[in-house]
């Protein structure tokens, strides 16, 4: 959350000439209301049900940059299907940056919601994910605003291609 996954699937597309496609947006498409009324009237285990069975829809469609939210890794064996059908990526963001970033959009952040000590709670929340986030085929540092995480993955996968 709040690493920027949406917009850097966006440049990466641009930089790779596909589509980019944001899960959390292809849910709330599906469901037809917005992901903190999901949470709300419907609950996270329900969330997380509906994301891993639409996350698996994708398989469906064209080559894409798929931006997933930051828990989708972390449930339903998501991160090893991803694994198996295309190359994951994982920004690692600073903790201190996530923080900046978060304070002005957690009211609209159904995890965030009533977290009064949100430094903490990216911290126990990235200990928790961490194990899942490793998994990823590719992992690039965001130390601050000045790196760019599209172009360093747009890198490494030329890297990993042979290019």
């Amino acid at each position: 959350m709040g690493s920027g996954k949406s917009y850097t699937a966006r440049r990466l597309a641009h930089l790779l000439g596909i589509p980019a496609l944001d899960l959390d947006d292809w849910i709330v498409s599906v469901e037809n209301r917005p992901i903190p009324n999901i949470f709300r009237d419907s609950g996270e285990p329900y969330f997380r049900e509906i994301e891993g069975r639409q996350l698996r829809e994708l398989e469906q469609l064209p080559l894409a940059v798929v931006a997933t939210g930051g828990g989708t890794p972390c449930y339903h064996d998501n991160m090893e299907w991803m694994n198996a059908h295309g190359i994951t990526i994982f920004i690692d963001t600073a903790p201190s940056l996530l923080a900046t970033r978060l304070r002005h959009t957690a009211a609209q952040r159904p995890l965030l919601q009533s977290v009064e000590d949100l430094h903490r709670f990216i911290e126990k929340k990235r200990a928790e994910r961490l194990p899942y986030y490793r998994k990823a085929q590719i992992i690039v540092q965001q130390q601050s605003d000045e790196d760019d995480p599209a172009q360093l993955i747009f890198d490494n996968l030329a890297r990993l291609l042979g290019h």
